[in-house]
């Protein structure tokens, strides 16, 4: 029983091992062959790619051989031949471009007797005028050549397949009746998915160029081959080269999100300009003729370069924005979101100063400090603060949430929340009270109901039209109110008043002759001096 098991161990194993043809021409070969494979004892026979067809030569030179003709597999290319495949072996000169594994016939035998217990094997063989080309080659695990007279080294297929499949035979009877279990190798169809991927990755990191790989690729696959990875080791690379994918793709996002942060970034501060600058007539007019908002952009990178401790980088920088728009910035400031620089030449922003958002400087605002000791030196602004066109703040000092400065002042203490500074020293002027901010919110109501933005009528503006018609939009809040309580009261009593809605007021209206009055004044403006 011992023996018949044996016998049927050896039998499975050599019909694991196929001999492949590919692309062969003459029908004479196809029967040698199966005549070459019977007499060693294989009986696996495919076919890639052939020319031709086994005919009545074909069987005549099998020579009883003809099962093996008549079994034979017919596939459409070398790959689905040697899919499912753990070793495959290509017969093939050596080559002088293509330096992979050697193999004499002697060791390729024992190969293929070694790992067919587990797994299909092959032995590939090429056409007759030209052999196997260079990406058929790269398909296989080893090449075997045959060390035949190099004077005359011309072999024909079958004696070819004769020479291998008695190496082979020869291999397969000196095994011991328990032959050593063989190691896990993956199967050729598992090693091109992991050469797939391998290329995918080394594109997306940039060490392969997709379109023109040249011969990275090649050697790589040669390296793994004479390396022979075996399967769990090849599902340990596919697991780095997985880890590494997912790495980049998730860095690829965040890349992304912080291209969109800018983006949106860039147009907040654009909106914001269009805010606090009536002037401002086009998107493409601001970006192209608002230094303020140059220098606050090249700060960003400026800024970022300084946080990285590429301090020379950042000054230099620095320096080309102040010689491009008049602005100087030093790199280590902070600056908050939607800061405006309001025409920009002259502005200085000292090292440590740190401003909050919603912050609006003229031109030739500086924030200095007032000592040369290391440390923080410079003002800090708040939320929402506004300094007037040549106004000096000096020393480390904070001016808070809604602070103003009037031009040409001098600060040099610290500033309150909604508080106005004027004057040399600056001296606070205006502050605000609780009667004057319910006040404030009123008006701001008031003019929000007739349509227009009543942003200047403020308890500290000195414009006494602006304070005019502050008084007016009082007045109007308080006979609508009356007014209000009066058809209240006539309704309860039984009458019939104040049934329809009051009509909107806009400025629209007002437009027209806005811009009439406004060409008047400009014809005037050149008849008194035409210069202008």
């Amino acid at each position: 029983m011992r023996a018949i098991f044996f016998v049927e161990r050896k039998w499975y194993m050599l019909s694991n091992i196929r001999v492949v043809l590919v692309g062969t021409s003459h029908p004479g070969n196809i029967g040698s062959t199966a005549r070459a494979m019977k007499t060693m004892g294989l009986s696996n026979l495919y076919l890639a790619e052939p020319r031709v067809e086994p005919d009545g030569q074909s069987i005549a030179l099998a020579a009883g051989a003809s099962d093996i003709l008549k079994n034979l597999t017919r596939v459409d290319s070398l790959q689905d031949a040697i899919a499912d495949c753990s070793l495959v072996i290509a017969t093939s000169a050596r080559s002088r471009t293509l330096d992979w594994p050697m193999l004499d016939p002697r060791e390729a035998g024992q190969k293929l007797t070694q790992e067919c217990l587990n797994d299909s094997v092959a032995i590939v063989f090429g056409r007759e005028n030209h052999g196997l080309s260079n990406e058929e080659l790269q398909q296989c695990t080893y090449h075997v050549a045959i060390p035949a007279n190099p004077e005359y080294s011309s072999l024909n297929l079958a004696q070819a397949v004769q020479i291998i499949c008695y190496e082979t035979r020869v291999a397969h009877l000196a095994q011991t009746e328990t032959p050593a279990e063989a190691e896990e190798y993956p199967l050729t169809v598992e090693l091109d998915r992991f050469f797939v991927h391998l290329e995918s990755t080394l594109s997306k990191t940039g060490f392969v160029i997709k379109n023109h790989p040249g011969q990275v690729m090649t050697k790589l696959r040669r390296l793994f081959t004479r390396a022979r990875i075996e399967a769990p080791e090849m599902n340990i690379l596919r697991g780095i080269l997985s880890s590494v994918d997912k790495k980049m793709n998730a860095t690829r996002l965040i890349r992304k999100e912080h291209t969109m942060a800018v983006i949106a970034r860039m147009k907040e501060d654009i909106e914001s300009i269009y805010h606090r600058d009536p002037a401002a007539n086009s998107t493409l007019e601001i970006l192209f003729n608002y230094p303020g908002m140059h220098a606050i952009w090249i700060h960003r990178v400026s800024h970022k370069l300084w946080l990285a401790k590429w301090h020379f980088t950042a000054r230099c920088l620095s320096t080309f924005s102040r010689w491009l728009t008049g602005v100087e910035i030093h790199p280590g400031a902070t600056i908050g979101r939607r800061f405006f620089i309001d025409h920009g030449m002259g502005v200085v922003i000292g090292e440590t100063a740190e401003i909050g958002d919603d912050c609006t400087l003229y031109h030739s605002v500086t924030l200095g400090g007032t000592t040369w000791q290391a440390g923080k030196r410079h003002p800090t602004l708040g939320n929402n603060v506004v300094i007037g066109a040549g106004a000096k703040v000096l020393g480390p000092i904070t001016m808070h949430d809604g602070a103003r400065v009037g031009s040409n002042s001098v600060v040099v203490k610290d500033v309150a929340s909604d508080h106005t500074v004027v004057g040399i020293p600056g001296r606070v002027v205006a502050s605000p009270t609780n009667q004057s901010k319910e006040k404030t919110e009123r008006r701001t109501e008031m003019a929000k109901k007739y349509g227009f933005d009543a942003y200047a009528v403020s308890p500290d503006n000195p414009d006494p039209v602006a304070n005019a018609i502050g008084q007016m939009l009082d007045h109007m809040h308080l006979m609508d109110s009356k007014l209000q309580e009066v058809c209240q009261s006539i309704q309860q009593m039984g009458g019939e008043v104040c049934t329809k809605k009051l009509p909107e007021l806009t400025v629209d209206a007002f437009d027209e002759a806005e811009r009439n009055a406004a060409s008047h004044r400009k014809q005037d403006i050149d008849k008194f001096d035409p210069s202008i």
